[in-house]
């Protein structure tokens, strides 16, 4: 099966959308949208989704995360038992997870008795 004979992911629909596929994928997810409607509906959903993210998050990208944040969750990783992430990918993921949740400050990290 040649790269243009693959199915077409939602992962991929993602990664056209952000215009990181390769020529021969997205030659594969063009064709596959003209026609999968469906598909090229949720597309464009994804896409004004996507604009509305950036929209609403966009000024927090190049906001320093406060030094006491990065302190609290390296500490709860640090003791966690059953999975911790390493410091550095703590560090890479926390705009992530800020831009996903706003609220980041309301959800429990870990310890009891404190949110």
């Amino acid at each position: 099966m040649t790269p243009k004979d693959q199915p077409v992911s939602e992962i991929e629909l993602q990664g056209y959308l952000d215009g990181e596929l390769s020529p021969q994928r997205v030659s594969a997810v063009e064709a596959y949208l003209e026609h999968d409607e469906a598909a090229a509906e949720r597309l464009v959903h994804y896409g004004i989704q996507g604009d509305l993210i950036r929209r609403l998050y966009g000024p927090l990208i190049n906001r320093p995360i406060p030094p006491a944040m990065i302190a609290d969750l390296t500490a709860t990783a640090a003791t966690q038992t059953k999975f911790a992430l390493p410091k550095r990918w703590l560090k890479s993921l926390l705009p992530a997870l800020l831009a996903a949740r706003p609220d980041f400050s309301r959800i429990s990290l870990g310890r009891r008795g404190r949110k």
